[in-house]
């Protein structure tokens, strides 16, 4: 397994070979220049996904205008979306570096941090020191706070699509209509510190049942269960992807506010 896997487009490569020089002096990096024999005669489809997803400690993305339009790299970023889910951020193992103006993509949560490049040396230092500090202690709790963000933030964005007047502020959902504020609050449960994120309508208080109930196991990737208290006939045993949930919640909380 690498300590660190690069990448990046072929376009910014000069300046990812000289942060490859620095890093590499103490640690293991996947770069494909160096790694040429063990990548001739390869499906290289499988044996790069399958390295960004699990060979490698940490994956430094280095995020340009040409990041996104190479094939290679959105293959690369595939496998790093794919641990995303799998892991549900249960692990800090990206290292998002921007190397120019190009906007963070919308497939990073903007409740993950990133890097700005402005020198070769602060960068590849950046990149040790990350690689230095042992993975952080992903207890449930932090587990929980960020699937907690990650709903929370799709399902805005997912509403915002359906072009309805929706913003979200700290851990709650308001959607407007004629008039009317329609407040959601997703909450973890604070008593048990059970893998779940509970959605009420209104303000929480000890008094109200949450309208949806996500909950979660980890198999070979992460599997979601959706209860509903205002649907009898849903079936809770069914499973659903990330994704799905996204789409479930937003139609449920839509469904909820009336509009």
């Amino acid at each position: 397994m690498y300590d660190v896997a690069f990448s990046f487009a072929g376009e910014d490569r000069d300046i990812i070979e000289k942060i490859k020089e620095i890093v590499s002096n103490e640690y293991s990096v996947f770069y494909d220049n160096d790694n040429q024999s063990e990548l001739v005669g390869k499906d290289l489809y499988r044996y790069l996904r399958d390295l960004y997803a699990n060979n490698a400690r940490y994956v430094a993305c280095f995020l340009s205008e040409h990041y996104y339009k190479k094939i290679w790299t959105n293959l690369e970023f595939t496998a790093v979306r794919e641990r995303f889910m799998n892991t549900f951020f249960d692990s800090d193992f990206l290292i998002p570096i921007i190397l120019d103006n190009s906007p963070l993509t919308r497939d990073i949560p903007s409740f993950i941090g990133y890097y700005k490049h402005t020198d070769i040396s602060k960068t590849a230092e950046l990149i040790k020191e990350k690689v230095r500090i042992p993975y952080a202690d992903n207890s449930i709790i932090q587990h929980r706070e960020n699937i907690l963000k990650y709903f929370l933030e799709k399902v805005c964005e997912a509403m915002q699509a359906h072009r309805l007047k929706v913003s979200s502020f700290q851990n709650k959902l308001y959607i407007e209509s004629e008039g009317v504020k329609t407040v959601f609050t997703f909450s973890n449960d604070e008593f048990l510190n059970l893998p779940c994120v509970l959605i009420f309508q209104g303000e929480v208080n000890t008094n109200l049942c949450a309208e949806i109930i996500i909950t979660w196991e980890r198999c070979s990737q992460m599997e979601f269960s959706i209860i509903h208290s205002f649907d009898y006939t849903s079936d809770d045993d069914k499973k659903y992807s990330a994704q799905d949930v996204v789409k479930v919640v937003t139609d449920d909380l839509i469904h909820l506010s009336g509009v």
